[in-house]
């Protein structure tokens, strides 16, 4: 019997607000396990090649950045309040590395240095800092040079900066690594990012193109959130507005 032959038909039934909630938690909670399980071997593989006097390098991008005074210089602009939740989270996620950082270079400008504050804030531990304004939109091939002047007692170093240069430099150093981190490399390196690179060498003179192996690049939650809801596109249109370069005139 058809529907409309004098009989009532009952609608199926729908999913309600309960089970979306339900298949939310799932979701979050296996994004989590996966997470700390990345967390633990990207942990696993620094602590290995510490003993050997190998070179371990993890580049951060900073936080979002406000845009919300035009006429602040490009050097001075403070973090949005997206960027500092994504500070702390990456602060998180480098204390659970637990690495024992040796140095850590910073470019000068406001969201860089509010950005190493927030983490080293959730890290709580005391590590030698070195602000530089060379640091600030100067190339990935200064960057470079400035990693090969390291001194030879710093086996753990980690660089805050900027885009395009971060990304540029990270794609320059990296040869090997894990098929999944490579592919995420190669299509972006967004705002507080965390690239980490191992070398197989025990001078920082001697690092090279090519020669370290990505171990990891860990994403803000706020980054992959995007993707998974379809705003990945959204993002790339919108990705040259909020790279690091300055706008004109500043």
């Amino acid at each position: 019997m058809e529907p409309g032959d004098g009989v009532a038909v009952k609608a199926a039934p729908t999913l309600g607000p309960m089970w979306l909630r339900f298949n939310d938690f799932v979701i979050n909670w296996g994004s989590a396990v996966e997470e700390a399980r990345t967390a633990a071997q990207t942990a696993a593989s620094v602590h290995s090649i510490r003993s050997t006097g190998m070179k371990t390098l993890l580049l951060l991008r900073h936080g979002k950045s406000s845009w919300d005074d035009p006429d602040l210089n490009d050097h001075e602009r403070p973090l949005a309040p997206r960027g500092i939740r994504a500070a702390t989270e990456m602060g998180q996620y480098l204390k659970s590395l637990n690495l024992g950082l040796d140095l850590i270079l910073c470019s000068s400008a406001r969201r860089a240095v509010e950005t190493l504050e927030l983490v080293r804030g959730v890290i709580g531990t005391e590590v030698a800092v070195e602000r530089e304004r060379g640091l600030y939109l100067c190339g990935r091939i200064t960057l470079l040079e400035r990693l090969r002047d390291l001194p030879a007692g710093v086996d753990t170093a980690m660089l805050v900066g900027h885009n395009p240069d971060l990304h540029e430099l990270a794609l320059l150093l990296t040869g090997t690594g894990e098929t999944l981190a490579l592919q995420k490399l190669r299509e972006k390196f967004p705002t507080a990012a965390c690239a980490t690179l191992q070398f197989g060498v025990t001078r920082w003179p001697d690092i090279a193109p090519g020669g370290a192996s990505l171990v990891q690049l860990q994403l803000p939650r706020s980054s992959k959130k995007a993707k998974e809801t379809g705003n990945g596109a959204k993002a790339g249109k919108e990705k040259d507005k909020h790279r690091d370069r300055p706008r004109k005139g500043k």
